[in-house]
């Protein structure tokens, strides 16, 4: 049993260097962007949109926050994005990212009200602008002076 050690040994070693190997050649060349997108009071966002877009490149992806306001990209290529979310009632938020390799980037988004915009239309005719003295038009005034 004794000399049978040595051997099983190296087994276990070319099991160990074959198994690190797969592992090393496994590992994803890609990063993860998540995040949460809240409003100004803190009060989590559901079903906003957000789109990310590789700069230099025409890689576009987009998701929408769940319930909980939170959004994840898997399986983005390192690289610089802009991401940008859209949500009724908000102005558009940009944000400038990097992803980096094996790793898990965070953004917190706070979207702001967007302006209240509203457009008043006068369905009336315009009335006539007259061209007369005012002294023509209106009656006379009569200057009365009291003296006590």
């Amino acid at each position: 049993m004794i000399r049978s050690l040595p051997a099983l040994f190296r087994v276990f070693l070319v099991a160990l260097y074959l198994g690190t190997g797969a592992t090393t050649f496994a590992q994803n060349a890609t990063g993860v962007l998540c995040g949460n997108v809240a409003d100004a009071s803190g009060a989590r966002i559901a079903g906003a949109r957000v789109e990310v877009r590789a700069i230099g490149s025409s890689l576009t992806r987009d998701a929408a926050s769940n319930e909980r306001g939170e959004f994840r990209f898997d399986l983005l290529p390192p690289g610089k994005y802009d991401a940008t979310v859209n949500s009724a009632g908000f102005a558009a938020a940009h944000s400038a990212v990097s992803v980096l390799v094996s790793s898990v980037n965070e953004l917190a988004v706070i979207m702001q009200a967007a302006p209240i915009m509203q457009t008043v239309t006068v369905n009336q005719p315009v009335s006539s602008i007259t061209t007369e003295s005012i002294e023509a038009v209106a009656p006379t005034l009569q200057t009365v002076a009291y003296f006590s």
